[in-house]
């Protein structure tokens, strides 16, 4: 096999110039299977920490706590969002609006905004450009709004990080498979 003889050849540095007749093709298959065993650490690293963070929900939260009053008669258990009633709440927070419970199948691609359906989270970023977040897979604990509308200073501070956390992780698998390949693409080109 090809991929054995060119690793010999690679430790040969006094005959290294002597197998530039190989074909192309054979150079850049052991280029790239080169490539991805060095990324390998890289890229387990990658998919073990969940990526770049978003930190965009984080941070507003962290920089001021919302003074929101969320519907109590909802919380987001066992994968869903569960409200007793079939109303909207729309919030505003730092240039995002915040609408739980949204009950419309078409969104505004035009607006900041983050929509807390059934079953999935949609954050639209204004550009023409929306994520999904399916299960809320970010929320591996059963958030009720009840408990964030009573809490107060550094509790509710901490509660509202701990949520935006959440709503980010909720879009991991874009965030893991952008930093992946921005990391392979970049290490190869």
């Amino acid at each position: 096999m090809f991929l054995a003889r060119f690793f010999r050849y690679s430790f040969d540095y006094k005959q290294i110039f002597s197998h530039v007749n190989e074909k192309m093709w054979k150079i850049v298959i052991y280029f790239l299977i080169l490539c991805m065993i060095n990324l390998f650490p890289m890229n387990y690293l990658i998919v073990k920490v969940q990526g770049w963070r978003l930190n965009f929900v984080e941070e507003s939260f962290v920089l001021e706590t919302p003074d929101w009053v969320l519907p109590e008669s909802c919380s987001i258990t066992a994968s869903k969002l569960v409200c007793a009633t079939s109303t909207e709440y729309t919030y505003e927070h730092q240039g995002i609006t915040y609408i739980f419970n949204y009950q419309g199948s078409d969104y505004d691609l035009t607006k900041k905004q983050i929509l807390f359906k059934e079953s999935t989270i949609i954050y639209t970023n204004g550009e023409n450009a929306f994520m999904t977040g399916y299960d809320y897979q970010g929320f591996n604990y059963s958030q009720r709004f009840l408990e964030l509308n009573l809490s107060t200073g550094t509790e509710r501070q901490e509660l509202y990080v701990e949520f935006g956390q959440a709503i980010e992780s909720s879009f991991s698998s874009y965030i893991v498979f952008y930093t992946l390949l921005v990391n392979t693409l970049t290490s190869i080109g």
